[in-house]
């Protein structure tokens, strides 16, 4: 695995700047002696303090899935989850909960299989096996102010769980949807591929300068929401 190169992304929407609230949504890229774990979260824009929970999540799920990895048991996933739940918690006390409310979007690689995650909307697409795997909130089948969120009560049926073996694994890409609902869903793996073909060969530093410019330069008109971008990629021998 040290062929994988990890980056990301996250700036703060035009809405927010002109209302003065802080970027709310959060990342987190993490290498771990037995894999890797990269975590987007957005802050529910209605919560006073969605960006210390969304903050809060990234920690929570890399500090649990660090202990997945080292662990020598096989745990349920039901029971990790629930756990990053506890973690997210204890994190954003003394806070309440209901004031924190924040997605996840989470993916876990190793040198066996790839556990990918969603809770809420925003995007995950894995590719893999020479496929794609898309994870992306279907809002047609859900109020449009109702979202699913890490909240006070732990609701394991709320969360998406795919999990599949490593073969041929390229890179799994996640987005909040500031970016995911400005792309039509069918063009999605295009727009990931393309990103990822652009940006993955870049040094560092001009790296995270360009793609931060192509964010706030966004083409889609009236946007506002905040857009974070966060990316774990196999580059081989390049």
């Amino acid at each position: 695995m040290d062929s994988y190169v990890s980056f990301g992304c996250s700036v703060i929407g035009p809405g927010h700047i002109k209302s003065g609230k802080p970027n709310q949504d959060s990342f987190l890229l993490k290498k771990y002696k037995n894999g890797w774990v990269a975590v987007v979260s957005d802050g529910v824009g209605s919560k006073p303090l969605s960006h210390i929970g969304s903050a809060a999540v990234c920690r929570s799920v890399c500090n649990v899935m660090h202990d997945y990895l080292n662990s020598s048991k096989s745990a349920d996933i039901k029971d990790v989850l629930r756990l990053v739940h506890s973690r997210w918690l204890f994190d954003i006390s003394p806070n309440l909960a209901d004031d924190c409310c924040a997605t996840v979007l989470f993916a876990v690689v190793t040198a066996e299989k790839i556990i990918l995650g969603r809770l809420g909307d925003g995007m995950i697409c894995c590719r893999n096996n020479h496929e794609d795997t898309l994870l992306l909130d279907d809002k047609t089948d859900s109020f449009s102010n109702v979202t699913k969120c890490m909240r006070y009560k732990f609701i394991y049926d709320d969360w998406y769980v795919k999990e599949i073996p490593v073969h041929d694994f390229e890179y799994v890409v996640l987005t909040t949807d500031g970016i995911s609902d400005d792309i039509p869903s069918d063009m999605l793996p295009s727009f990931v591929k393309d990103f990822v073909t652009e940006y993955s060969t870049e040094k560092t530093g001009i790296r995270t300068k360009k793609i931060k410019q192509m964010m706030i330069d966004w083409p889609v008109p009236m946007h506002s929401d905040d857009k974070t971008i966060a990316c774990l990629v196999n580059r081989g021998d390049k």
